[in-house]
């Protein structure tokens, strides 16, 4: 696969910038994953309402920015699959066992989808169109493509309302 795009990609993170080094490094001792629910970071718990907070303020900025770009689908793309645990169950279970690499979805399973690879179970790539598709990387980092959110900023200020940041 060619990693051209992350030449263009906008990076979409619950990290505030106020904590990076000069050299770009994140210095503030935080969760990064959905197994981190219950651990203490810097003598705060991560409980299961602030991470979902925080899944839920991705995948509405998923939703923002594609209705300012006037997409309503996304296509699953280069699905890749992990081992499931018993924290899997229900919708999202279903949805993990039904879901392949090239399904168009519409806005009533894609966050399903979104919510699948913020918690590690499944890595994929959701394309709207050659210009406009989303990422997600490690350490709950999430890359875009397409229009430019640091020129809108109406669309900017809508997603760091969410304390998402952009850069």
């Amino acid at each position: 696969m060619n990693d051209d795009w992350r030449f263009t990609a906008q990076r979409i993170t619950k990290y505030n910038p106020r904590y990076r080094n000069a050299n770009g490094a994140y210095t503030k001792n935080e969760w990064t994953s959905f197994c981190d629910i219950g651990k203490s970071f810097d003598g705060v718990e991560l409980t299961p309402a602030e991470y979902f907070r925080t899944e839920a303020h991705y995948i509405a900025s998923i939703l923002l920015i594609m209705q300012r770009a006037g997409y309503s689908e996304v296509r699953v793309r280069s699905l890749e699959k992990t081992a499931v645990d018993t924290r899997l169950n229900g919708d999202l279970l279903i949805r993990y066992n039904s879901v392949v690499d090239g399904e168009i979805m519409g806005l009533d399973v894609w966050p399903t989808i979104v919510q699948l690879i913020l918690r590690e179970y499944l890595w994929a790539e959701l394309v709207c169109s050659a210009d406009c598709i989303f990422r997600f990387g490690y350490d709950y980092y999430m890359y875009f493509n397409g229009i430019d959110i640091l020129a809108d900023q109406v669309l900017k200020s809508e997603i760091e309302v969410m304390d998402l940041f952009i850069d």
